[in-house]
């Protein structure tokens, strides 16, 4: 159920200072955290919180994570409920939560600076980078390139929407035993199933080829690359692609839960298909790097993407709701971008304005999610008064 849509050791030299170069690490800047004064009123903070409180237990989650960002600044980041069901430890800011398919863009603009510093390129044939794996071939591709482009929007034609994750102490398999579908992996493997370019069609399996590309361009650990490339950058201190998180990280970690509300199996999933599903977060963390991608979108020194590749990920691709890593939300009326997630026992969303520097992200640490994030976006984009544009100037805007 995860990656739903509602949804290895050498350094290279050369390839350091070329990603330095297109879009270096933010450094000497302090990650921004709640303001001491709140930009909402207090009457209306205390009945937002009163509103979601509700919400999260009609839902039966037993812990949620709220962010607002406006007008840069992370004006809100408070917790409700608790970790783990049947406990009494409450949710705070800081506590992590699995993202589920969020992990998607943030990997997506891991691969985006490798595109920026000329390393990979959008629309070249990943086989002919693929080191250690390679899609085996299909009359289905009628002698068509795999891209990047295509692994990043969903339109290559690949297989496998999403995956389960593995519970407790089942056996964990290697990367290579996901991509062949070859136990103890409990997903099929990864194949052409549409001719690519043609058709848009989920496909987390898309994001796993992209992750071992990456792997093997660089010659790095997945998760150390986009811990140095991208989190470390964008100030999300607390976030990592870790699977399993190591036991020093886990001191105040939300427990994923089944509907009605019961811990899965071992806590959390354990998600070795880290640019698919493997990122733990936090709700302020997903709001500082939507503020790095919105800084990306108006140019300038030290972005994590040049403008122009920022805007070209948030271009519709085969004129659909999906970009290069993004969900584009363009029956909002609004110029929305972001993803939703869940895994095993976990939901969240992330929404962010393309015109300005504001956004909301939850995260849920149950399966009851799918009945909250629908309601809570909602009175989330009542708080933030955003309003959509009149139906005339959206259509004389294009």
């Amino acid at each position: 159920m995860s990656c739903r849509c509602w949804v290895a050791s050498t350094l290279v030299v050369g390839f350091v200072v070329e990603v330095a170069r297109a879009a270096p690490p933010i450094v000497g800047r302090a990650v921004q955290e709640v303001r001491a004064t709140p930009s909402l009123a207090p009457e209306s903070r205390a009945a937002l919180l009163a509103d979601l409180e509700a919400l999260r237990k009609r839902s039966g989650v037993p812990g949620v994570s709220v962010a607002l960002l406006q007008g840069g600044e992370i004006t809100l980041a408070e917790g409700l409920g608790v970790r783990r069901a049947g406990g009494d430890v409450a949710v705070d800011r800081d506590t992590l939560f699995q993202a589920g398919s969020i992990s998607k863009p943030v990997a997506a603009v891991g691969a985006l600076r490798l595109v920026a510093a000329g390393v990979l390129d959008l629309d070249s044939d990943v086989n002919d980078r693929l080191a250690s794996f390679a899609i085996p071939d299909s009359a289905l591709r009628h002698g068509k390139a795999i891209t990047l482009r295509g692994l990043l929007s969903h339109t290559a034609g690949l297989s496998v929407h999403g995956f389960l994750g593995y519970l407790g102490d089942d056996a964990v398999p290697s990367l290579l035993d996901i991509l062949e579908g070859a136990p103890p992996a409990n997903s099929p493997p990864i194949v052409v199933e549409l001719e690519p370019g043609t058709k848009w069609q989920y496909s987390g399996g898309g994001y796993t080829v992209m992750q071992q590309l990456v792997i093997d361009v660089t010659e790095r650990d997945f998760a150390e690359f986009l811990r140095d490339e991208v989190l470390a950058p964008a100030g999300m201190t607390r976030s990592s692609y870790e699977q399993p998180l190591p036991i020093e990280r886990r001191a105040n970690v939300a427990a994923g839960h089944g509907f009605p509300p019961k811990p899965v199996r071992g806590d959390a999933p354990t998600m070795p298909e880290l640019a698919a599903a493997g990122l733990w977060t936090t709700a302020s963390d997903l709001l500082r790097f939507g503020r790095e991608l919105q800084r990306s979108l108006r140019g300038g020194e030290g972005t994590l993407l040049p403008k122009a590749l920022m805007e070209e990920a948030l271009r519709p691709v085969l004129d659909g709701d999906y970009g290069l890593g993004f969900q584009l939300f363009r029956d909002s009326g609004l110029p929305l971008f972001g993803h939703s997630g869940a895994n095993q026992g976990f939901r969240a969303m992330l929404v962010l304005r393309s015109d300005g520097e504001e956004g909301l992200a939850l995260m849920a640490n149950g399966d009851g999610g799918d009945a909250l994030l629908g309601p809570a976006r909602a009175r989330l984009v009542e708080a933030l008064g955003w309003q959509p544009a009149a139906e005339g100037a959206r259509k004389s805007g294009g």
